[in-house]
């Protein structure tokens, strides 16, 4: 038995799934099951979870699932062969007879909620099986080809989600969640360690956009070798435009027509002289203040940055085929800000972008009054940052994102401050008052400088891989005096104190990172994104962790 689970992407709403589970033999024999998502629905739930359903012999295709009328039509719609025009099967019953109207009246109208995507499950013989995308319509993947939208229907007062399937062959599904990794090439020395293998598609950063939009990248001398050995290994390669700091002319290129055409002529030169996958855009950030001397525009930033991403679509196409070159974005836990905050309707940006990258971390740092955890799961109440890794995929559900086009992005690092007292006073307590001075990092830290402000600093940062071969974690989940590791039950983050020198260390590490996962997987997110790829063990601790993403067979 091979059972194909749907979860159309506003499954973030938390408003329910469908399931259909074919038979490999015949596929002529389905069960659907439903979880009722109102209490409207909860009387006919037995009725629907039971209810076998022979298909008749002339149905080809799928094409509908659901009713308004649950009582008196909870039927599929097919579509037969092409002399027929359509055959509707009741659900609970089985018998089929001629199409009658649709399921709504009048029909639900496409909007933001109901994009082309979805996230599909397979389970062969009652064993996870591999998870993967499909980001358009239509997709084929290997054998299978599928053809999935979603719409709205309406149950009395109760929104139900329809999901709309046509299932053409049958097969074993062959993809996985993305792996993103982020390769700065500052960084390169660093990377002897690193199993490309391991991930899916990597970033190469960072392509830094001048006034007139042409770009500056210190990676040109060795893009080509570093292309060919991703290639090599399975991954995709995409340049990776802007970042932290080189976002500060983002807003001026969106606003100026030149400008883009000029950026947009650019990133094609650099996908077609490299054998690049696509772009990463990194604009740190549209319609807010990012790095201090960066220039936003609240009101305009957002629809420019769509304007640009729309043509960019409409160019990288015409150049390379339709959708044959990625477009993805790194983004904050929140969505792109208007003249009113964050925006509540992003779906545009949806159409023309493969997936948006959650940078779920830096959320609390030395920049606070107390120290907090550097990447929560969830945030509490009136302590630190009310942003977390939950809030941020749902803040991007709210404003019409898919889920099946977010991937959750991971920190491989953590943060030190200086507290101003003992914590282990308060060990249940990690929001405690401290330093604006940023204590020293790992090994590899050193004062940095800000090209905005001049000023010089410590980051602070922890690798992963330096808070193991450093001495302050003796195993994964066990510090080495004089740190003590605590766990904040909340944010469901470790961290680190050392009383000797008040130091505060908030990271990650695989047990807070196994919780992430299980929660992105559940959402139907795309997979996971690492920032970055050198600073894991070179025995991938963390990445191992990422890589049992449920459903994923490429794990190892």
């Amino acid at each position: 038995m091979l059972s194909l689970s749907l979860r159309p992407e506003i499954g973030c709403l938390k408003l329910g799934y469908l399931k259909l589970a074919i038979h490999r033999r015949t596929n002529r024999e389905a069960f659907y099951g439903g979880r009722p998502i109102c209490q409207e629905m909860r009387p006919y739930k037995s009725a629907l979870q039971a209810a076998p359903l022979n298909l008749h012999p002339l149905a080809t295709s799928i094409i509908g699932l659901g009713s308004d009328d649950i009582q008196t039509r909870p039927g599929y719609v097919f579509q037969a062969a092409p002399t027929i025009t359509g055959i509707e099967c009741h659900l609970i019953t089985g018998t089929c007879g001629p199409p009658g109207p649709p399921p709504t009246f009048p029909p639900p109208m496409p909007t933001g909620l109901g994009m082309p995507m979805a996230a599909l499950d397979w389970l062969t013989a009652g064993k996870p099986g591999r998870r993967f995308m499909l980001p358009r319509e239509p997709a084929t993947v290997m054998v299978n080809t599928f053809r999935v939208t979603s719409s709205e229907m309406r149950f009395k007062s109760c929104l139900v989600v329809a999901g709309l399937l046509a299932l053409e062959a049958s097969g074993a599904a062959t993809s996985s969640p993305v792996t993103v990794g982020y390769y700065p090439t500052w960084k390169r020395q660093h990377m002897t360690n690193v199993d490309f293998s391991m991930y899916t598609h990597i970033n190469v950063g960072f392509a830094v956009p001048r006034q007139d939009g042409s770009l500056s990248f210190d990676g040109d001398s060795f893009l080509s070798q570093l292309v060919s050995d991703f290639h090599g290994k399975g991954a995709k390669a995409l340049i990776s435009v802007g970042g932290w700091t080189g976002s500060n002319l983002f807003s001026g290129i969106a606003k100026n027509s030149a400008a883009t055409d000029t950026l947009i002529r650019s990133i094609i030169d650099y996908v077609k002289k490299y054998n690049l996958d696509g772009v990463d855009i990194d604009w740190e950030y549209p319609g807010r203040l990012g790095n201090t001397c960066n220039v936003f525009d609240a009101q305009k930033d957002s629809p420019n940055f769509l304007a640009l991403l729309q043509k960019l679509r409409q160019q990288l196409d015409a150049t390379f085929g339709a959708r044959k070159k990625l477009i993805t974005l790194a983004v904050r836990v929140e969505p792109f800000d208007g003249p009113s905050g964050p925006m509540t309707d992003v779906s545009a940006f949806a159409k023309v972008v493969d997936w948006i990258s959650l940078m779920a971390y830096d959320i609390n740092g030395a920049w606070a009054d107390t120290t907090g955890p550097n990447a929560p799961f969830k945030s509490e109440k009136g302590k630190g940052q009310q942003l977390s890794f939950v809030s941020a995929i749902d803040s991007w559900c709210k404003a019409k994102w898919p889920t099946s086009q977010m991937v959750a992005g991971f920190a491989f690092y953590g943060r030190s401050t200086q507290a101003m007292q003992d914590m282990t006073r308060d060990a249940k307590n990690q929001y405690q008052p401290q330093s604006k001075v940023v204590p020293l990092g790992d090994k590899e830290d050193a004062s940095w400088a800000d090209p905005c402000s001049g000023s010089s600093s410590n980051s602070g940062t922890w690798q992963w891989k330096h808070l193991r071969d450093q001495g302050v974690l003796n195993s994964p989940a066990t510090a080495k005096s004089p740190w003590v590791r605590q766990w904040d039950p909340t944010s469901q983050t470790p961290w680190l104190f050392n009383s000797q020198t008040k130091t505060f260390i908030s990271y990650d590490d695989p047990q807070s990172l196994e919780i992430k996962i299980k929660y992105a997987a559940s959402k139907g997110l795309a997979g996971a994104m690492v920032w970055s790829m050198e600073m894991d063990t070179p025995d991938h601790e963390l990445l191992k962790v990422v890589k049992q993403w449920p459903g994923n067979r490429q794990s190892r």
